[in-house]
């Protein structure tokens, strides 16, 4: 199941995806088409929600940018 995830501060993840209870992944989606396009505060947002869901997959999907 895919889930939208905001805390209490306004920090976002565009996607959670979860299996069951287990969180499997956290996506965060941008329009970034070069590395130092992306904004420090998706960034951010998606460190926040790994540390306080507990998971580790973390994937960041630009418009043209692969790493």
């Amino acid at each position: 199941m895919l889930y939208y995830y905001r805390d209490h501060s306004g920090h976002e993840v565009d996607f959670v995806v979860k299996e069951g209870l287990e969180i499997k992944e956290l996506v965060q989606v941008t329009r970034a088409s070069d590395k130092t396009e992306i904004k420090r505060g998706e960034i951010e947002s998606l460190l926040k929600a790994s540390e306080e869901l507990k998971c580790k997959n973390l994937t960041i999907i630009t418009w043209d940018y692969r790493r």
